[in-house]
């Protein structure tokens, strides 16, 4: 009798062991937002750090709004890699600093949860 539940009891055990170890903490994907940045504003204890806000555009397809245009509060990090994007798309992107970044500039920002991981600075249409 004994055996017979000790085959049920190991198998949950098992279940129960592999489930723990593929819940725990997963690395997020940064999602990326291009817009026009709308505020710049640095950090009172560091000019390298601070919050920016990004405006997307409104997404239409045949004239169905599929998103609204809105407005992304960012927080700049020390971690944060900021690039100038290369006039011609073969260009490498250049390092900048968080004092180039400035109004109505586009970007495109990569972020997770807020914090901003990459943001690259596009050239101005023509």
């Amino acid at each position: 009798m004994i055996r017979w539940m000790m085959v049920p009891f190991t198998f949950v055990l098992c279940l129960f062991l592999v489930a723990e170890g593929t819940s725990q903490d997963k690395k997020k994907k940064a999602t990326t937002i291009t817009g026009a940045l709308t505020a710049v504003e640095a950090a009172k204890d560091s000019k390298d750090t601070g919050t920016i806000t990004v405006k997307t555009p409104e997404k239409k397809k045949k004239d169905v709004v599929i998103a609204e245009a809105k407005e992304h509060k960012i927080e700049v990090t020390k971690d944060t890699k900021i690039e100038k994007a290369g006039e011609k798309k073969k260009d490498p992107p250049v390092a900048a600093t968080f004092a180039d970044l400035q109004k109505e500039l586009n970007v495109a920002v990569s972020h997770i949860d807020g914090k901003a991981e990459r943001i690259l600075i596009l050239p101005k249409k023509k």
